[in-house]
């Protein structure tokens, strides 16, 4: 299937679903305003408290979303604040899930952190070397260790995204699948995305134009782009998990003829 047919499909099952989708993308930033609102307004200590608590109940609330949506999806029984309750009654799971993910992709995380910080402390000793003027081989191995750490930066940067998309899919199969542990759910997602990743990503960047298009609504574009999005993306899925299990077959297939053959 090609982006089309995925958005084309994500159309057809919105269809009588979009006041609920957007009802529930509404209360969903109305929260997150809400708490940027009170960061802003509150003394230096007390803000930093608040944005701990808005990173801590980012996650469960990001999972409730996707899990009401999946709901939506499939025509179960689903209002605008499920999503609440489904994401702190997961709260936990929903967090090892994240954890989880990062551990994953810990190499290309450090490889960013650290060039960072290698490239911040040549670029204000390569300053410092140019103002006192300093020796040409000094300015020279400085520039060489930012060129080396940026292409480390970039490099990191690159296998990040790319070992990311093993796992976009691991909310939708919790949502789906409640009962596996975080083990099973990343490693069924592994599975799902081999080979598809850049399906994925060619699929994610066709709403481009949605996107600039919603910015220019005043941000009310993405109460629409959201659901569309996530609805093209349980399309993708669905398409993906029943490729997965015609191969199974057919590789099932394949090994008991192979086994007959054998015997004869």
């Amino acid at each position: 299937m090609k982006s089309s047919d995925y958005k084309k499909e994500a159309r057809k099952d919105l269809k009588g679903k979009w006041l609920r989708c957007v009802g529930i993308t509404i209360i969903y930033f109305l929260i997150i305003f809400i708490l940027g609102y009170i960061q802003g307004i509150l003394p230096l200590r007390l803000e930093f408290l608040i944005s701990i608590l808005s990173i801590i109940i980012g996650i469960p609330l990001a999972f409730g979303l996707i899990a009401s949506f999946f709901n939506i999806y499939n025509n179960k029984r689903t209002n605008v604040f499920d999503f609440i309750s489904l994401g702190f009654s997961h709260f936990g799971k929903a967090w090892s899930i994240f954890f989880h993910t990062l551990l994953k992709m810990i190499v290309p995380i450090i490889m960013i952190f650290c060039s960072l910080i290698i490239i911040a402390i040549a670029l204000s000793s390569l300053i410092v070397s140019i103002v006192i003027k300093s020796s040409v081989m000094l300015t020279l191995i400085l520039s060489l260790i930012i060129f080396i750490a940026f292409g480390v930066y970039i490099a990191g940067l690159i296998i990040l995204i790319v070992k990311s998309y093993f796992y976009p899919l691991s909310y939708i199969i919790f949502a789906e699948s409640p009962e596996l542990s975080t083990r099973e759910i990343l490693s069924k997602s592994e599975t799902l995305m081999q080979n598809k990743r850049a399906k994925l990503f060619i699929l994610q960047l066709s709403f481009i134009g949605w996107f600039i298009l919603s910015f220019f609504t005043l941000g009310l574009g993405f109460l629409w782009l959201i659901p569309y999005i996530q609805f093209s993306t349980f399309a993708f899925y669905k398409n993906v998990k029943e490729e997965k299990l015609s191969d199974k077959s057919r590789q099932d297939l394949f090994m008991n003829c192979t086994k007959i053959s054998r015997k004869k």
